[in-house]
């Protein structure tokens, strides 16, 4: 039978957290066809989360934030995985890649 693991991110404003602590600010972008202003896009955000295989199964608001929430086969440990799987160190991985393609945009 297979198993889940879930993820939330709530996103207020310009800042997203996730289930496990993490927080960064949203990348700011100004698309080439608006001729003015910018906005902060959670685009880039879900497209890393996509990679790492979450998939998206809902979307919840409450004022000015929203709770997104994501699954991904959970892994079963067995002798013939690696022991060295650090979950954290993942997600730090997330937010340091995710903050490496925001400076690239600026």
């Amino acid at each position: 039978m297979q198993q889940w693991e879930y993820l939330e991110i709530a996103v207020s404003s310009e800042y997203w957290v996730d289930s496990s602590g993490n927080v960064s600010q949203l990348p700011l972008v100004t698309p080439q066809k608006w001729k003015t202003g910018s906005h902060w896009s959670t685009g880039l955000l879900l497209n890393q989360l996509g990679a790492e295989g979450w998939e998206l199964t809902g979307v919840v608001s409450q004022d000015s934030t929203y709770k997104f929430v994501f699954k991904r086969p959970k892994v079963i440990m067995d002798e013939s995985t690696p022991r060295n799987i650090d979950q954290q160190a993942l997600r730090s991985q997330r937010v340091k890649a995710l903050r490496a393609i925001q400076r690239d945009r600026q």
